[in-house]
């Protein structure tokens, strides 16, 4: 490793091999610099475990509304969120009430 710095070193001054230039973004693209993500998430160990948890609870809430939705999706009109309880009548309880009066 050290003996490859080096002779990349020396080449690099006779000219031998071209040092890599860095990409240009396109025009009018903002280049994303690892820096600033760095400097704001990950520069402490507070603020990366908050990001972390943070994200893992908001991954968690979009994964669990997906499937939620695609069971319901998949089950419709079998849920208990499905049934028309209009349809139920509530005079039928009072029945079991008068046998245990006597």
């Amino acid at each position: 490793m050290l003996a490859a710095r080096a002779f990349r070193g020396v080449a690099a001054r006779t000219g031998r091999i071209a040092r890599p230039t860095a990409a240009r973004p396109a025009a009018g693209r903002r280049q994303m610099s690892y820096a600033s993500f760095y400097d704001t998430y990950l520069k402490s160990n507070a603020s990366m475990v908050t990001f972390i948890v943070a994200g893992a609870i908001v991954t968690e809430l979009m994964f669990s509304k997906g499937t939620d939705a695609l069971w319901s999706a998949a089950n419709g009109g079998k849920l208990v969120e499905h049934v028309d309880w209009a349809k139920w009548s509530a005079d039928d309880d009072d029945d079991d009430d008068d046998d245990d009066d006597d």
